[in-house]
């Protein structure tokens, strides 16, 4: 239990050093900013038509019963904790899939820092392709829900 708290503080030491860094380069600001302002409105997007959705396809009128409209109270409640669960890391992996440039921007700068010749190494090799980066990013996006909805149930 010792171990797993000596990582987990020095992963948290390591995390809050690399923002300190990000917040000292002015080029990591600006695509902090630009992220942070794409994947807020992706959010907001998701979030507004999933409960648009919520709200359209469960109406309550009056030809339903009193524990039908309490039932579908409910499901719209369960319905919108889940999609502000949901929403952000979909967001987050769709800004990250669209625009590959969020990721590789602050991972240069920081490791330009650390280690420029290992930049420029990365720099000259190929990346992989479009097709093949979305598809990693699809994968990982299909077992984060996975991982969240077993968290859901249990």
């Amino acid at each position: 239990m010792i171990d797993f708290i000596e990582r987990f503080l020095r992963g948290a030491d390591l995390a809050f050093a690399g923002l300190g860094r990000a917040a000292r380069c002015r080029s990591l600001r600006r695509v902090y900013l630009w992220l942070t302002l794409f994947a807020g409105a992706l959010n907001l997007l998701f979030l507004g038509l999933g409960i648009w959705a919520l709200f359209y396809y469960l109406p309550i009128n009056e030809s339903l019963s009193q524990w039908e409209i309490f039932a579908r109270w409910i499901m719209r409640g369960i319905g919108s904790i889940v999609l502000l669960l949901v929403a952000t890391p979909i967001a987050l992996v769709a800004v990250n899939t669209l625009f590959g440039a969020f990721a590789e921007i602050p991972f240069y700068a920081v490791l330009e820092e650390t280690n420029p010749q290992l930049v420029a190494e990365l720099k000259a090799r190929a990346g992989l392709s479009r097709s093949r980066s979305i598809l990693y990013s699809l994968r990982r996006l299909g077992m984060l829900l996975f991982l969240l909805v077993i968290a859901l149930v249990s």
